[in-house]
């Protein structure tokens, strides 16, 4: 006996949603890379600090594909008439983490040899 509500989108609100939406799709940027600031300053710690902060990253990163792809099986159990436009979105999120983890790879094979700078004080 709980009051019901129906709710519905105004037309102002549709015209800024179909606007952002456009926005979106035009523009949307590629996600902030902050590995690639941290990489500018990383002769600052010595070589195996290096090494052992870019092998969390990387497991982090192995992680993050394992959810992501549970995420999918999971979705395509509970909704196997998926548009493929979602599994689209889910595909490219899937190849820019298995970039990342490639990526990182070469960088921790090659990262414990990279020369510290000497700084002037």
């Amino acid at each position: 006996n709980r009051p019901r509500h129906l709710y519905r989108i105004t037309e102002k609100g549709e015209r800024a949603f179909l606007y952002l939406l456009r926005e979106t799709c035009r523009t949307a940027p590629v996600e902030k890379r902050d590995i690639d600031i941290a990489l500018a300053f990383l002769d600052f710690l010595p070589p195996q600090e290096r090494v052992s902060l870019l092998q969390e990253r990387h497991d982090k990163l192995h992680r993050t594909r394992a959810e992501l792809i549970e995420r999918q099986q999971n979705t395509h159990r509970l909704f196997p008439n998926l548009h493929p436009w979602v599994e689209t979105g889910v595909q490219h999120s899937l190849g820019r983490i298995e970039f990342e983890i490639e990526w990182n790879k070469s960088l921790l094979d090659s990262i414990a040899t990279w020369r510290q700078q000497q700084r002037n004080q």
